[in-house]
């Protein structure tokens, strides 16, 4: 694969956080591009990065190949790092390309919650507790029925990191009970829960999807939520 990068710009919009990005560089090495950046602001604050074919006029969708100091949580500083596997998520490319480092409040947050006829389903935070990877969920009875009675099943948890690599046995609680112990839903309460992974990468920025599965009355549901930010 070839490249000619030979400009670098900063953000070409502008927002609130316009002038919080300054300071942008890349290089190429091998397949890979890396990108540095100073985060001039007060807060954490959700990073993407972008690029051009066409000197600035149009840019590509959010990149995903990406590592580093990129999307949720990414703290003030200078010299931030990203780096971008260009060969795996373009391919060949041989001209002269323009990347743009966005600094955005907007994306700060979580997917919007999942549901169906009885349970509502949304994740509230992901963060790293010291070496394992938390994940926080809730759940509410949204159904007709005054009370559900429902337990997690364990074959029916999966967690993907953003390459799509599935974590090993995730412990999953709900209100302090663990897989297969019976809850008690009363209708409109929420219910916290958490899936917590030991050991996880510490260098991820993004869960590709969370899912968790209910069995109750002799059913079963599953509820997936994609793209997940990790707080750092």
């Amino acid at each position: 694969m070839k490249y000619i990068l030979s400009i670098f710009l900063p953000l070409l919009y502008s927002n609130t956080f316009a002038q919080s990005v300054q300071n942008v560089k890349a290089n190429q090495i091998n397949d890979d591009v890396f990108v540095t950046y100073d985060l001039v602001d007060t807060r954490p604050t959700y990073i993407s990065l972008y690029f051009s074919k066409d000197g600035g006029t149009t840019f590509s969708q959010e990149l995903r190949q990406v590592v580093g100091d990129i999307k949720a949580g990414v703290k003030p500083g200078t010299n931030k790092k990203i780096s971008w596997s260009a060969g795996k998520e373009l391919g060949v490319f041989d001209g002269e390309m323009v990347f743009k480092v966005e600094a955005s409040g907007k994306k700060i947050g979580y997917p919007k919650p999942v549901s169906d006829e009885f349970f509502l389903f949304e994740v509230t935070n992901a963060f790293f507790e010291g070496s394992s990877l938390k994940v926080e969920f809730k759940l509410t009875n949204i159904s007709d029925k005054p009370v559900l009675y429902a337990s997690i099943q364990e074959s029916g948890t999966l967690m993907l990191d953003d390459q799509g690599n599935a974590f090993e046995s995730p412990e999953i609680r709900i209100v302090n009970k663990k897989y297969h112990e019976r809850v008690e839903f009363s209708k409109d309460a929420a219910y916290k829960g958490f899936s917590l992974v030991k050991n996880a990468n510490p260098d991820l920025s993004i869960i590709s999807l969370l899912k968790i599965k209910l069995d109750f009355s002799m059913r079963e549901f599953s509820y997936s939520i994609k793209n997940i930010p990790i707080s750092k």
